[in-house]
């Protein structure tokens, strides 16, 4: 057997390194957005919306991958521990040269340090900053929960309470705008688990098996996929064109004018979760098997963690300003795009650099001793604990 057979499937891996990617793409193209829009030109403008309605999908396929494969697993508390300790990690290391860089060389930063910052950055339990992070812990945590109702629910139940979560936790904020259900437009634990159940019914009941589905060879699902995810792309910057026209006076016409973008900008979207929803299920068709990807992959947290610092992100998109979007082209965007990748693989290579070191002083012998002492008395009073 060759070292590629032993290599497990990449695809998914893949795709975690593509929806950090669109991460970074995102946030880069909503902050400019944000600032200047009304410099642009319109179909600058729309194109720009167009990338943010392809990145979007990134944080919900990362919970749709979670709960395809966490359906099958014990929630195991030493992973728990190791996304804390990561988030900890470089939120100190971030504060330290912070503090460095305005005490001492007296260089102003974007972000100003506050007392609050200090206090919650040493207190390694504060999400705050990491919204993500915060909703996927407790997602985590509550897994062996989550898996209890779908493990013991037939395909006809689990598609009942998917479609009641997706209207409860989608549909109704959606049309209400956060007024009945409040979800902080998809920013919550409700639409984690709405997708975490998207991803175990995937899991347990594969599309690719359907009536209709089979038929199609694994090219023409990957097609059929793609075009579906484009489209739904389209759809969602025709709605939020649709709001820029809406806007006037009138209250009903302005609060319609809401529910359309909603339907563009919300991670609790309709429309963005069926198009996650794609977005998987072309990934789920590959058949790609690589070492390297694997272990790229295996950074995509602390990409994460890095370029979302607030000590990081504030000041990395200040470059931003020097950008001339009044009269912004298509170089101007790839330019953009291009430094994405490089912010992907400067990130890339500090995580790296973490992952060694962390791996240097797990295999220490007093980190060694230390886990047999508190492994011996948990043990005394009935607990094994593997951390």
């Amino acid at each position: 057997m060759t070292d590629v057979e032993n290599v497990r499937n990449s695809n998914f891996e893949l795709l975690r390194i593509v929806s950090m990617l669109f991460i970074i793409i995102f946030h880069l193209i909503f902050r400019l957005c944000s600032i200047h829009s009304y410099e642009m030109s319109s179909s600058i403008y729309i194109l720009i919306r167009f990338i943010i309605a392809i990145t979007l999908v990134h944080v919900s396929s990362f919970v749709i991958v979670t709960g395809y494969f966490q359906c099958k697993k014990k929630m195991r508390l030493s992973k728990a521990i190791s996304i804390n300790n990561a988030t900890w990690f470089y939120g100190v290391i971030f504060l330290l040269i912070a503090l460095i860089l305005t005490e001492k060389l007296n260089i102003s930063l974007t972000y100003p340090i506050t007392s609050l910052d200090i206090f919650k950055t040493i207190i390694p339990l504060d999400y705050g900053l990491y919204w993500y992070i915060g909703c996927y812990l407790v997602l985590y945590l509550i897994s062996p929960i989550l898996n209890i109702v779908i493990n013991n629910c037939d395909k006809k139940t689990l598609k009942r309470i998917i479609i009641t979560l997706f209207i409860i936790f989608s549909i109704i904020p959606t049309l209400t705008l956060d007024a009945t259900v409040y979800t902080n437009e998809g920013h919550s634990i409700y639409n984690f688990i709405l997708l975490y159940f998207i991803g175990a019914y995937l899991r347990c009941y594969p599309l690719d098996k359907s009536a209709l589905l089979s038929r199609f060879t694994d090219k023409g699902k990957q097609l059929l996929y793609f075009v579906g995810y484009i489209f739904f792309a389209f759809l969602s910057v025709l709605f939020f064109s649709i709001s820029r026209e809406l806007n006037s006076s009138n209250e009903i016409v302005n609060y319609i004018s809401n529910i359309f973008y909603w339907f563009h900008n919300s991670f609790g979207s309709p429309i963005l979760i069926v198009q996650t929803i794609l977005y998987f299920l072309f990934f789920s068709t590959l058949n790609i098997k690589s070492k390297i990807i694997n272990y790229i992959s295996s950074c995509t947290l602390g990409i994460y963690l890095i370029h979302e610092n607030i000590y990081v992100r504030d000041n990395l998109y200040g470059f931003l300003e020097y950008f001339n979007v009044s009269s912004m082209t298509l170089k101007t965007i790839v330019l953009i795009l291009l430094t994405a990748v490089v912010i992907f693989v400067i990130s890339m290579l500090i995580e790296m650099l973490r992952k060694k070191l962390f791996k240097f002083i797990y295999n220490r012998k007093i980190s060694c001793r230390f886990r047999e002492f508190y492994r011996s008395y948990f043990k005394k009073i009935g607990l094994n604990i593997n951390w």
